[in-house]
């Protein structure tokens, strides 16, 4: 997995040698400026992931380099954590307004700072995206962030799940079309809100002629799809953590009576997995896996 690069603008070398090593035994690279123009200069060099931010510094503050920074192609989507010993809300405002991602108040507990980096690293565009590509796992940023984050951006893109049969193609931040092998639509899109890993790749650059003709909601908001398919899913795994949950392991048996949209996987296998196989409503499908575990045809192992 790609190490991730942040760069630590703050006039106070205990921030740095402190925050610095916390987040370099997280697994980041770690670079450092200790001023504004000094921050500016090394991010044009080095193109961090991720920015955190001092507001009050000598020279330029936090809010003027935040500006250049937004103004300045090649580094204007860069994600900006602003750190600060002021807890006005008033600042906090103008910081969001002006594009930063988040604001923590110093002082703050380090856990919570490495928390909101991943999170918005998880929502930044910069996760290997290079010449209209996008690359990255699931097990890192999940597709329901994904979508969030092509809805919020009223991105044009379609997202290809490399190990499955699976797109879902979004036009200017709203559902064109989403599939699962035979699968389109609602059922498409649970199943695909509970894949929890495998690679994926967003291509910005695509056509929306006959690519858009997979079974869909089109024009639908992404939020509300969202929250109706995470309801379903809710109320499918409420019944399943006597089968041992989504992540519990089974052994289906052969000829088990199972409604399946395709051949089922040998061996043992997990029921995140098995609800992608099963036909119908992710409600319906979970209904079916404790019937079949209920007569025998399903086996925890």
């Amino acid at each position: 997995m790609k190490s991730y690069a942040i760069l630590i603008v703050d006039d106070d070398p205990v921030e740095h040698e402190v925050l610095g090593d916390y987040l370099a035994r997280a697994g980041f690279v770690l670079h450092h400026a200790y001023d504004g123009n000094e921050g500016l200069q090394k991010a044009a060099e080095v193109r961090p992931d991720l920015i955190c931010l001092d507001v009050r510094m000598p020279g330029i503050d936090g809010f003027e380099t935040l500006r250049r920074l937004r103004q300045s192609p090649g580094l204007d989507e860069i994600p900006v954590l602003f750190l600060s010993s002021v807890d006005s809300t008033h600042i906090k405002v103008k910081g969001l307004e002006l594009g930063a991602e988040d604001y923590i108040p110093k002082p703050y507990e380090k856990v919570e700072v490495l928390a909101r980096v991943r999170a918005a690293l998880r929502r930044s565009f910069r996760y290997a995206r290079t010449s209209g590509i996008m690359e990255g796992d699931l097990a890192d940023i999940s597709m329901a962030e994904l979508l969030q984050t092509l809805e919020m951006g009223s991105k044009t893109a379609r997202i290809q799940v490399m190990d499955q049969d699976a797109s879902v193609t979004v036009a200017g931040g709203r559902l064109a079309s989403v599939r699962l092998g035979a699968l389109g639509g609602e059922q498409a899109l649970q199943r695909l809100l509970i894949v929890s890993q495998g690679a994926f790749r967003v291509s910005f650059d695509v056509s929306l002629d006959a690519s858009t003709k997979e079974t869909g909601s089109p024009g639908q908001a992404i939020q509300g799809l969202l929250m109706d398919a995470l309801v379903a899913q809710d109320e499918a795994i409420d019944g399943l953590d006597r089968v041992g949950g989504l992540d519990g392991s089974v052994l289906v048996r052969e000829g088990a009576d199972l409604p399946t949209w395709q051949d089922l996987p040998t061996g043992v296998t997990t029921i995140r997995t098995l609800l992608c196989f099963l036909e119908g409503d992710l409600r319906d499908a979970a209904g079916h896996i404790m019937a079949a575990h209920h007569r025998g045809d399903v086996v925890v192992v």
